[in-house]
């Protein structure tokens, strides 16, 4: 514990979101915090030696776990209406682009800033997610709206290792569910306030939406803004399938890889600026220079990236890296990854239970423990150094790595993806090793280069993002 102490810190933090969220919903959680409290308070004093006492700061990190993990049910004011099925007029601001599904029908993001009792508007700052059956309406995220809804809470379908869709949305944040049963109902009110930081965040991205359905063909317009943008409203079933069976369906939402690859870029781009000015190479470290301002492209990238909950994620596990790079602790990637775990689950405990959370940790862990095993195998021309080594042995080294890295994550991932999609993609690993370096190295840098040029000249953006599109 002493020489790694932040693993058993998130371990006991986890201990305590994992009580919280299972509480039963008869034991008040006031009540029981203030029992554990007493409970540790009282076994420091009595039983743990003077030389133990910095181990009872475990006892802290679960009761802070216990304490910032909300209870079974989200305690809101449309939470409690839709409990009780009831029809509401809400007013509210439109978050995200409206997502088309079978038949006329759609889904959007609402934050409701009021509910509407005649003259009276009660305020409220909640998200519900907004179903709407025919005559669908053109509705453009940051676009004010009122709209009369029948509110719903969230169920599952309680079929063992069915998909948990009630702590997907709380993850989320969304309240709960609100349906119109015809979309003439809904009622345009001109352009709303959307919350910091989508407000900037959709300014950055609706430009490069329009930009992409003008250049691109429909499905290529899709993918572009699934790959660069993180909206996936305009994948189908039909397109989606092919990644899911292939076990490549981590590509269409922008987490580890296109954040990585940002972070990869950039890093590099001025780490090399910088080292062909002499005079800053003797005054700084230009590789901790270079970390610190890896982060600023990270934070923009992340928020054109609509600062989804997967590319936040990936955002904090990477400047917790650079962090670390700045100061001297690189090496500490055990680290690292508790450090960035920690933030992650204090910001929203409930992440702890997402599928993506889950992936994306795994699958670190998998690359960390299990990479180094298959690398200690190869035979010795793989461990040509020095001027001995030539291209070829350059090359073989990068394949090797990027074949162990795909297999410690697939192996390591087996256990969750068998229990959340029920299939083993026995070709993830060749479509990995085939479509990854393709993508991280052609198709994604491409699009970031098109989002990069196009407030300087569309046409320079155009020609990157026809290239990347071939």
């Amino acid at each position: 514990m002493f020489r790694r102490p932040l693993i058993p810190i998130l371990l006991a933090f986890i201990g305590g979101i994992l009580i919280a969220h299972f509480l039963p919903p008869y034991v008040e959680k006031p009540v029981l915090f203030l029992f554990l409290a007493i409970s540790f308070l009282l076994l420091s004093i009595l039983f743990v030696p003077p030389r133990l006492m910095p181990g009872s700061l475990l006892g802290v990190f679960f009761l802070t776990g216990v304490l910032l993990t909300p209870g079974p049910t989200l305690d809101s004011k449309l939470a409690s209406l839709a409990r009780t099925r009831t029809s509401v007029t809400l007013q509210g601001v439109v978050t995200g682009p409206m997502k088309m599904t079978q038949g006329e029908m759609a889904r959007l993001r609402v934050h409701v800033t009021g509910i509407c009792r005649g003259r009276v508007i009660a305020p409220v700052s909640e998200d519900v997610q907004l179903t709407v059956y025919g005559d669908l309406p053109r509705l453009a995220p940051g676009e004010k709206i009122r709209f009369p809804a029948r509110l719903r809470p969230f169920r599952n379908f309680k079929n063992p290792g069915g998909y948990d869709y009630e702590t997907a949305m709380k993850v989320k944040g969304i309240s709960c569910a609100a349906y119109v049963s015809d979309g003439r109902r809904i009622v345009p009110m001109g352009p709303g306030e959307l919350p910091f930081p989508l407000g900037a965040v959709e300014r950055l991205r609706t430009p490069l939406r329009h930009f992409f359905a003008s250049q691109l063909s429909p499905r290529g317009s899709a993918l572009y803004s699934a790959l660069i943008l993180g909206e996936r409203q305009g994948i189908s079933p039909e397109l989606r399938e092919p990644f899911n069976r292939t076990g490549l369906g981590h590509i269409l939402a922008v987490s580890g890889l296109h954040i990585g690859l940002v972070a990869w870029i950039s890093f590099f781009l001025f780490k090399g600026i910088m080292g062909r000015f002499y005079g800053l190479t003797l005054r700084v470290d230009i590789r901790k220079l270079a970390a610190l301002l890896t982060c600023i492209p990270i934070i923009g990238y992340t928020l054109l990236a609509g600062f989804q909950i997967s590319s936040q994620r990936a955002m904090i596990m990477a400047l917790v890296f650079l962090g670390s790079l700045v100061l001297g602790r690189e090496r500490e990637v055990w680290s690292t990854l508790a450090l960035a775990g920690l933030i992650i689950l204090f910001l929203n405990p409930h992440a702890l239970f997402g599928i993506s959370f889950q992936l994306s940790f795994a699958a670190v862990i998998g690359i960390l423990w299990l990479t180094p095993v298959f690398l200690s195998i190869l035979p010795p021309q793989f461990n040509v150094r020095g001027p001995d080594r030539t291209p070829f042995h350059t090359l073989m080294v990068y394949f090797a790595g990027l074949i162990a890295v795909t297999l410690s994550a697939t192996l390591f991932l087996l256990p969750i993806t068998s229990a959340y999609f029920h299939r083993i993609p026995l070709v993830s690993v060749p479509a990995n090793l085939t479509a990854v370096p393709i993508l991280a190295l052609w198709v994604i840098p491409s699009g970031l280069l098109c989002a990069a040029t196009y407030p300087l000249s569309p046409l320079i953006a155009g020609a990157f993002l026809h290239l990347g599109a071939r």
